[in-house]
């Protein structure tokens, strides 16, 4: 086991036990290590850089949500959001996923996971968020004002799509093109910045979150956009 692989087995290791330990003292974060053994058990692959394990995104987001969980209204939906959103995204019946010939083994003896399943497992709350972080409901493709305005009503769905475009920025380098990485910098000023804005509003006990979030989310989408520039200036 190599240096990277064995970091992550440390920080899977650490952010299940953190887990354990906050539902041995709040039974309600059951529910958040019973998300996190179904998210660990579905994304069980490799991310498009060819090495990273595809958990590490998860883990990534909900191991920043554990530093500010005491300043979230309902921090168990919020990380029960977090872990399982990409769950229903692409592991639900009909998702392309299914069809590739390269997941079929790593997938094999595992069921589709549907809304339905969410619903039985973790509640309406896990419903409601799962929609306002999914843009396509039904076949109907939200446009992405409509899509963000959504999240911003969601005490849980925005923080969780927010850290989620963290970790993208954080590992988007050398696996998306510079016009991709353009794209999701542009993105996180145009949509996101103003979502987390409205947010505030809507959830004003959070709003402390919301303006950690849109510090650190400018900050880091402003570097991308630099090394853009600088590249189209060479």
């Amino acid at each position: 086991m190599n240096t990277f692989d064995t970091n992550f087995e440390k920080q899977k290791i650490a952010i299940e036990y953190t887990f354990r330990g906050l539902a041995s003292i709040d039974k309600r974060y059951v529910k958040v290590l019973r998300a996190f053994e179904i998210a660990k058990t579905y994304h069980s692959g490799i991310r498009k850089d060819g090495k990273t394990p595809e958990f590490k995104h998860q883990l990534n987001i909900v191991g920043s949500i554990l530093n500010y969980r005491e300043m979230l209204i309902d921090p168990v939906e919020t990380l029960v959001a977090a872990l399982m959103h990409d769950v229903i995204e692409d592991y639900s019946k009909g998702s392309k996923v299914w069809d590739k010939e390269s997941e079929r083994e790593r997938l094999s003896g595992l069921p589709f996971y549907n809304t339905e399943d969410l619903r039985r497992e973790f509640g309406e709350k896990a419903v409601l968020a799962n929609n306002c972080l999914s843009k396509v409901i039904n076949g109907y493709k939200k446009e992405y004002d409509q899509y963000f305005s959504e999240m911003s009503t969601n005490v849980s769905a925005l923080i969780a799509k927010a850290e989620d475009r963290d970790d993208n920025l954080n590992s988007m380098y050398h696996v998306f093109t510079v016009g991709k990485q353009e794209e999701y910098a542009k993105e996180v000023f145009e949509y996101f910045i103003p979502a987390l804005k409205e947010g505030e509003k809507n959830h004003p006990e959070q709003a402390q979150v919301y303006q950690m979030l849109k510090v650190r989310l400018k900050r880091k989408a402003q570097s991308v956009l630099d090394m853009v520039q600088t590249f189209e200036d060479l």
